[in-house]
């Protein structure tokens, strides 16, 4: 395959942000004991430098441990690093503690790209528990002003919900996470 054809190494998000376009899915990363150090052999022995992580995978904490390591043993930096996390729709409501709790459990300061993980949340049957995405969305942005997160991301939003939050956005999204699985026909 000529050089052209193969997927670039990085990428530059319209943050400036460089990207590693192969990152480290922790969706299954579930174990404290071994776990940890197969995070930490990824990022140190790997040069992995992309973790997609979310609160609702519950394992923050043990990929904070992980990622803690690599930074203050492995010669890896923060800044070299790029971390996902995503806020689920059950903290909708509340946005900025769900991301205080990541950034503890992660053991960091700010997060690179903060997602909202599924807009099937705004469809709540309970209406008491709806919260329209502008009124997310500008929560994430006063995140971004405040400095705890970098850049915004959304996931599996499609054509006519990005073209909504597009009409008003302070700051743009600059990812949308779309889930392919072979295996859902």
């Amino acid at each position: 395959m000529a050089q052209s054809d193969t997927l670039p190494r990085t990428v530059t998000l319209s943050t400036g942000q460089i990207v590693s376009t192969l990152g480290l899915g922790t969706y299954a990363l579930k174990d404290e004991t071994k776990h940890p150090q197969v995070i930490y052999d990824a990022i140190v022995q790997c040069g992995y430098r992309f973790l997609d992580c979310a609160k609702i995978y519950n394992n923050e904490a043990l990929v904070g441990q992980a990622l803690t390591r690599a930074i203050t043993e492995g010669g890896v930096s923060r800044e070299d690093m790029f971390v996902v996390t995503k806020l689920w729709m059950g903290d909708f409501k509340n946005p900025e503690a769900a991301l205080r709790a990541s950034l503890e459990n992660l053991q960091l300061e700010y997060i690179d790209c903060y997602m909202i993980h599924w807009p099937a949340g705004f469809w709540d049957a309970d209406p008491a528990n709806r919260v329209p995405i502008h009124v997310i969305y500008r929560k994430l942005e006063d995140l971004v002003d405040a400095g705890l997160i970098k850049t915004i991301g959304v996931s599996n939003f499609n054509l006519q919900m990005l073209a909504d939050l597009l009409c008003y956005a302070r700051h743009k999204p600059t990812v949308n996470e779309i889930e392919l699985n072979p295996t859902i026909t």
